[in-house]
């Protein structure tokens, strides 16, 4: 049986995932109005440059060259860094692309933190929220008795699948909701990063910035696990530190780059 806590934990994730943007950026535009599009182009970022563009270069075209494969293999430090970079590259690159072409009017502190919101939401709904959609699924069908009735997938399949969500414990189960929050947090730094170069009219010297961020985010997650042998909830603390650092240059950067009360 999967416990009523890892259960609470399980839709929790939800909450965080697909509620908690919504109603944050509801009160933003109660607040501070013309935000719906900037959230949506910040929502459009991610897909494009994600989910219709690097991901499946990752996944389904890259795998068909025999070089690809042996890199995996034979440098997988340089392999880490490399699918930083790209995450970085290809996110910072429609972030500023939307940003510089379709918001010239759309200059406020108050729309970068809706564009870099909407960045997260969608993928906080897309890669996570999904997933936990699935397993608060099963992890029902478990304690009705019927995950093997109901899913017709092989034995050693639903074997595993039972494995995977009885050994769930409640920290793990909500660590996905808590990773999505730290996510959300540094897409709004970075955000930011590229707003600032904007509207300096710095913005290759900014998105360079951004792109290495990005990319030492990335990166870490396979040097901290693989190569440092991290635990999932150290690694978080990592990443939440990055997240807090993020957002001290967010309250810096309102300061300096946005002074007038109306421009909020």
């Amino acid at each position: 049986m999967v416990s009523n806590s890892v259960i609470a934990m399980l839709v929790l994730d939800l909450v965080i995932c697909f509620i908690l943007p919504v109603v944050i950026f509801i009160f933003i535009q109660k607040k501070y109005k013309k935000s719906v599009k900037v959230f949506l182009l910040g929502a459009l970022a991610f897909f494009v440059s994600q989910i219709v563009l690097r991901i499946p270069i990752i996944n389904n075209i890259l795998p068909q060259f025999t070089w690809y494969i042996a890199f995996q293999i034979k440098y997988p430090y340089l392999y880490w860094i490399f699918l930083g970079l790209t995450a970085g590259i290809f996110e910072e690159l429609g972030r500023l692309i939307l940003i510089k072409f379709f918001m010239k009017k759309n200059r406020r502190f108050i729309d970068s933190i809706s564009f870099g919101l909407g960045h997260g939401a969608i993928e906080a709904m897309i890669i996570t929220g999904i997933t936990y959609i699935t397993m608060l699924v099963f992890a029902i069908m478990i304690n009705t008795g019927g995950i093997g009735a109901k899913l017709n997938l092989p034995q050693e399949a639903i074997n595993a699948i039972y494995a995977q969500i009885t050994a769930l414990s409640p920290l793990d189960a909500i660590m996905g909701g808590i990773e999505r929050i730290i996510a959300m947090g540094i897409h709004i730094g970075l955000t930011v990063i590229i707003f600032e170069g904007v509207i300096k009219n710095k913005a290759a010297i900014y998105f360079i910035i951004a792109v290495l961020i990005h990319a030492a985010i990335d990166s870490s997650i396979g040097f901290m696990s693989q190569m440092f042998g991290f635990s999932v909830l150290a690694m978080e603390a990592v990443f939440a530190v990055m997240s807090a650092a993020l957002m001290l240059y967010v309250y810096r950067a309102r300061r300096v780059n946005w002074h007038e009360e109306n421009n909020i």
